[in-house]
């Protein structure tokens, strides 16, 4: 009779056991859940920081090889754009510096060619007009040649000016 005293308060034990575990489980199974949706939420947010941190990397090296590529292909072409034009600016400035020195043979040039005097910088000409034909001076020019739609510099400008303000001296400097 005791062995079954003993049976029956171990099965009573175990039914509260379990009765237990169940009230325990449903009582904590909410904050349980809860627990493991916090953890779980912030593991996805860690892994998806780390996986657009990837991406972010991942495009601005595409990015930069891209814009690499493209940078170099834009200078090739403009190198080659740019070389043509200096060449072609560098050719029109020598026609026109070797024109500058033959304008005075040309006919319709207004002064005898022998009153002109080839000086290139910062002016190119001036001309005693009447040096040669008529033996004597009646006035001196300063002359610049320009072609197309080209414009006097800043210090030809200047020049232009001392002269229209009747500036100019005539000096003899004698070395021993």
């Amino acid at each position: 009779m005791n062995v079954l005293y003993l049976i029956i308060f171990l099965i009573i034990l175990d039914l509260l056991l379990i009765i237990t575990i169940i009230i325990l489980r449903y009582k904590y199974k909410n904050k349980l859940k809860a627990e493991a949706n916090k953890l779980f939420r912030l593991w996805t947010e860690q892994m998806l920081e780390k996986e657009k941190e990837n991406i972010k990397r991942e495009l601005n090296d595409i990015f930069n090889e891209k814009y690499k590529v493209e940078f170099e292909r834009w200078k090739q072409e403009f190198t080659h754009k740019i070389r043509e034009e200096t060449l072609k600016k560098s050719g029109e400035v020598l026609k026109g510096k070797v024109i500058e020195q033959l304008v005075p043979y040309f006919k319709n040039f207004p002064y005898d060619p022998r009153d002109a005097r080839f000086i290139g910088s910062p002016i190119d000409f001036v001309i005693f007009d009447g040096l040669r034909g008529k033996g004597k001076i009646e006035r001196i020019i300063f002359l610049e040649i320009k072609s197309g739609k080209s414009k006097l510099s800043e210090n030809e400008r200047k020049i232009e000016d001392v002269i229209k303000e009747k500036k100019v001296e005539f000096r003899t400097i004698y070395v021993d």
